[in-house]
């Protein structure tokens, strides 16, 4: 049965065997060069759009016929692609697949893959052509929105020869992408009955004189009035039956074999296919050179690169400034040690009541009534030292029973007086440690603002190596008097920031951490420890 039935499309088959096998525009390696430039300019945000340009040069490196079809949303488009492709591919319904963008070209896997305006792809079975055809739903809505072109890629025979890039379907206004039009050699535009050739109609047919494109109208019935002078009716239903049954005169009739003839007559030579992709390549190159140019001469590049050029030609190293951020350090050190040394010297309470007067703290009533405890105690201290005699007498038992009464109290509102005190050496110390950290911030802000601009700027780096493959790439051209124009072009693209990147990493990588301790802590818990009262007795 299966032998019978591929018998039976032995005739089909026949004839729609491609006929440039192993032909090439590009060496090989020429293709990998192309390759690698289009994948370094789409990991660039800029760049991505000048990438889709390049990928569009790459996919046409074979040299088969890009036939442009053009047709109103009942002139039966979609029937038309199935019929000459003998299987069910496009969505027939009304509102299918024809309101976007298609190209349907050879692969050697059956997929779908969908590009996004924003540049995002995504890759379906070829049997998911049906999610973007129905429109009654909002998930399929939004993805059409969304969608610049389907790249349809079919395993068959005829697209060895030929490509199809499928416009969407119009009603009223007729819009083609530029980039669908520059690409295609031969149109076909499939009529209806209800075609009136309307002054939009007349419009696109005049800008594609202008192209110089092979313009043929294919009307599916002879009814359909055309005024063009290039036409010819196609049958769709015998041209099916010619394949089914495996008639050559239902091929005639269908007229199929003159269609096919007429893709061939639009075929160009390998060499004026050659020629005219070169000329797109090297259109792109130009494209580049001015859009590259372009980004060098705005933000983000332009701020980050005088950022990082100012700093590298101002003399100014990192190291240097982390020395001077370190100067700074010490001298507040010293500060620190100087506050250390001044508590460190209070061993006696004397010395504790001159320190307390020398800061003014006495205006303070805590103070001033340790301070008068303090006197009253030592006077105290004083005139028992004047009665003291060997044997303890009654006066001199009751003498010392109040000196210790005193101290008791002294110690006790000492307590009040090491609070005063801690809060003092804290506003001390605060003080330094605001300026250690305002210095610190400064230096740590210069220094954030040139990574961030170096981050910005390596962004970059894949363009920068785009543009070397790029000159490499012409010089495997002849080298003509417009190539060497060309590349001088490339070569003068003023993006030359990688040598400021790689001058401040390296100074970055070398430069010592250094990291300012917290001493405050530490140093409050110590005033306190060392301020000891020793009591004269």
């Amino acid at each position: 049965m299966n032998n019978e039935k591929n018998n039976e499309r032995t005739l089909y088959l026949s004839k729609i065997q491609p006929d440039n096998q192993g032909e090439q525009t590009l060496s090989d390696e020429i293709i990998a060069m192309l390759e690698s430039i289009q994948h370094h300019l789409n990991q660039n945000f800029s760049t991505r759009h000048t990438a889709k340009k390049l990928r569009e040069i790459i996919s046409d490196l074979t040299p088969v016929l890009k036939v442009l079809l053009i047709g109103d949303t009942e002139s039966r488009k979609s029937q038309f692609i199935n019929t000459i492709l003998n299987r069910h591919l496009m969505p027939t319904e009304f509102n299918g697949v024809s309101r976007v963008n298609s190209i349907i070209h050879f692969g050697e896997v059956d997929q779908v893959t969908a590009h996004f305006l924003d540049g995002q792809v995504a890759i379906f079975d070829a049997q998911q052509i049906e999610l973007f055809a129905v429109s009654d739903t909002f998930s399929s809505q939004m993805m059409r929105d969304g969608l610049d072109y389907l790249d349809i890629q079919i395993n068959h025979d005829l697209l060895k020869s030929f490509a199809f890039l499928d416009t969407a379907s119009y009603e009223k206004n007729l819009f083609i992408k530029e980039s669908f039009l520059n690409r295609c050699p031969s149109v076909l535009w499939i009529l209806n009955s209800d075609f009136k050739n309307s002054p939009t109609e007349k419009l696109m047919q005049a800008k594609l004189e202008h192209y110089a494109k092979s313009l043929h109208f294919i009307k599916t019935n002879d009814n359909i009035i055309c005024d063009g002078k290039r036409q010819m009716t196609v049958s769709l239903p015998l041209m099916t039956e010619a394949i089914v049954e495996n008639d050559s005169s239902k091929f005639a009739q269908s007229n199929f074999d003159s269609l096919l003839q007429m893709f061939n007559d639009s075929k160009q030579s390998i060499e004026m296919y050659r020629t005219n992709l070169m000329d797109r390549l090297f259109k792109w190159i130009n494209r580049f050179s001015i859009e590259s140019t372009s980004l060098v001469n705005r933000d983000p590049y332009k701020e980050a690169y005088s950022l990082l050029k100012e700093f590298s030609e101002s003399g100014v190293s990192l190291m240097s400034m982390s020395a001077e951020f370190q100067q700074q350090i010490k001298i507040f050190d010293v500060q620190y040690e100087s506050i250390r040394g001044s508590f460190q010297q209070l061993e006696t309470a004397h010395q504790l009541i001159v320190f307390l007067k020398e800061n003014e703290l006495q205006k303070k009533v805590e103070v001033q009534q340790f301070i008068n405890l303090y006197e009253s105690y030592s006077s105290e201290v004083i005139e028992y030292r004047k009665v003291f005699k060997n044997e303890e007498s009654e006066a001199q038992k009751q003498a010392a029973e109040k000196i210790q009464q005193s101290s008791q109290q002294v110690l006790l509102k000492f307590d009040e007086v090491k609070n005063i005190i801690f809060k003092l050496v804290q506003n001390k110390l605060l003080i330094i440690e605001n300026q250690i950290l305002e210095v610190k911030t400064q230096i740590e802000y210069r220094l954030s603002r040139l990574f961030n601009a170096t981050k910005r700027l390596q962004a970059f780096d894949v363009i920068v190596e785009a543009k070397k493959e790029i000159e490499l790439l012409i010089e495997q051209f002849e080298p003509t008097q417009s190539n060497k124009m060309y590349l001088e072009m490339v070569k003068e693209i003023p993006m030359d920031h990688q040598q400021y990147v790689q001058s401040f990493l390296q100074q970055r990588a070398e430069l010592m951490k250094y990291k300012v301790d917290k001493k405050s802590q530490a140093i409050y818990k110590e005033v306190l420890e060392k301020i000891n009262i020793i009591m004269p007795l």
